[in-house]
């Protein structure tokens, strides 16, 4: 698949889902707050500072839209990544957090043309409940999942396999359906496989 990006460019962030482009489809990054969102975007798009990063876990608080232009079988082509509201340990209070899930389900069931869900799991973490829901709401729903393992350059090399093998079989996976992310790695795994997978053409 001859694949290359083009230009990418932040379009803006949003608090409600009435206001979410739908020009293109769309491709939505999700996970725990600090799990890597915003870093792999970065890496996605090839660029060091498209999407802001932070240390502070549930800095992502909104809806943060980047438009990709793409080249492939020599066509031009455009869809948007993005960037969702991170959820379980962000110092919000109650309401904020229940404010925020409860956008992120009417987002993955909505009518928005979205393809598929780019589920970050921390390498270091196994899946818990959350995790689980997003899993069955894209089953349910038939969004494309792909489970990926980030921050893999936190973790002993002799460790990588065994905790990959772990989390996979949380999710009843086997371990190659499960990508990493992190120093080292190669992002277009990621892109081939959503193309493998018949989301983008």
């Amino acid at each position: 698949m001859a694949f290359k990006i083009i230009e990418t460019k932040f379009i803006g962030g949003y608090n409600f889902l009435k206001d979410l482009p739908k020009d293109y489809p769309q491709i939505a990054l999700l996970g725990r707050s600090n799990a890597g969102k915003s870093t792999l975007v970065n890496r996605l798009c090839n660029r060091k500072s498209l999407a802001k990063t932070s240390k502070t876990p549930g800095r992502t608080q909104e809806f943060n839209f980047f438009e990709v232009t793409y080249k492939a079988n020599d066509e031009l082509k455009k869809f948007h990544l993005v960037d969702l509201p991170g959820f379980g340990f962000a110092k919000f209070s109650k309401v904020k957090q229940n404010a925020l899930s409860k956008n992120i389900v009417n987002y993955l069931t909505s009518d928005l043309p979205l393809l598929g869900i780019l589920l970050l799991n921390d390498s270091r973490r196994t899946p818990k409940e959350d995790e689980f829901a997003i899993q069955k709401l894209c089953f349910n729903y038939n969004r494309f999942l792909q489970i990926i393992l980030t921050k893999i350059d936190k973790l002993k090399k002799n460790d990588i396999k065994k905790q990959k093998e772990i989390i996979s079989k949380c999710y009843n996976l086997e371990a190659d359906d499960v990508l990493l992310s992190g120093n080292g790695i190669d992002v277009n795994l990621i892109w081939n496989r959503i193309f493998e997978a018949g989301y983008l053409e």
